[in-house]
């Protein structure tokens, strides 16, 4: 075989591969227009990111305060649908925070990239946590949602996809003295393992962020998958895989802890199809979340306890 021959085979070989990472891409952008309209999101294992704006560390504080590498807009692309939100009021402005650091992201540029990537995938719908501060933040909150109310699902229960296909629905994580909209989760307590009941939905929380083992975060986090497989009607179970370990006066090791638990998940997703009985349901909330990871959340949903349209 000559060079030119080779060469031809090469790029045939190239263009295949590019053709299939393509198709990837745009099945992990709207991997939701597979699910029923009648599936409660409770049904679905669904991606979703922690402190899903922060991505940069203090200068003199490395790895303790970014919890991603990827933008939001980048995120929704592989597949997260649930996005976690943390904003202070500044000046009439609402900003991303980590703590006390500023992430160089706004929240108006988080609902552009939401509003983009829905009108370009209406199959989908984003699930966004917003907690919040600031002398002027309910006000100003307010205004974003009346500024694009046909973006949000303000309901106070847990929706069926059909219902929110193009939408945003709010996972409020602030009082509200003057406006209760979403679902109401104010009453989140830190750092712990946990049921929110209220009249109009339930959540089943495993929040434990500070990590002294690695071992037991991971056994927290395999209980609530396998209580997620209860047969009773599910409230909405929300699995944070994140966390931190704590160094020296408390120094946050956030990759010490996401170098030990993303192994251990990604074995333990890539199983459910496979294995007996009903696959786990809720929102996976990871840390540096990739698209491998996003792909193996959603594959589960492949199992017949999910519906297909």
């Amino acid at each position: 075989m000559n060079s030119n021959a080779r060469t031809a085979i090469l790029l045939v070989l190239l263009f295949l591969q590019s053709c299939q990472l393509g198709a990837q891409a745009a099945a992990a952008a709207s991997w939701m227009a597979g699910v029923n309209d009648e599936s409660s999101l409770a049904e679905i294992l669904i991606p979703g990111s922690h402190d899903s704006g922060a991505r940069h560390n203090p200068a003199l504080l490395p790895g303790t305060t970014a919890c991603q590498t990827l933008s939001i807009r980048e995120q929704l692309q592989i597949g997260v649908r649930f996005l976690d939100i943390r904003l202070k009021e500044r000046g009439g402005e609402l900003l991303v925070y980590h703590g006390a650091f500023f992430q160089n992201l706004s929240f108006d540029s988080v609902l552009l990239d939401c509003r983009g990537f829905l009108t370009d995938h209406p199959s989908e719908c984003i699930i966004m946590s917003v907690q919040g501060c600031g002398r002027r933040f309910e006000e100003v909150f307010q205004g974003c949602l009346q500024a694009d109310s046909n973006l949000w699902d303000l309901g106070e229960s847990i929706p069926k996809l059909g219902a929110v296909r193009g939408k945003m629905t709010l996972l409020r994580r602030f009082p509200a003295a003057n406006f209760r909209v979403g679902i109401d989760a104010t009453a989140w307590p830190d750092n712990r393992v946990f049921c929110l009941n209220m009249p109009t939905a339930s959540l089943g929380v495993q929040d434990v962020y500070i990590v002294w083992s690695n071992h037991r975060k991971w056994q927290r986090i395999e209980k609530l998958f396998i209580d997620s497989t209860a047969p009773s009607s599910p409230p909405l179970f929300l699995n944070f895989t994140s966390g931190y370990n704590p160094f020296l006066l408390f120094w946050p090791r956030i990759r010490h802890c996401t170098d030990a638990i993303h192994p251990r998940l990604e074995r333990y997703l890539s199983q459910i199809p496979a294995a007996p009985g009903p696959p786990p349901r809720g929102i996976v909330i990871m840390d540096f979340v990739t698209a491998a990871l996003c792909q193996d959340v959603v594959h589960a949903n492949s199992k017949p306890a999910v519906v297909r349209r």
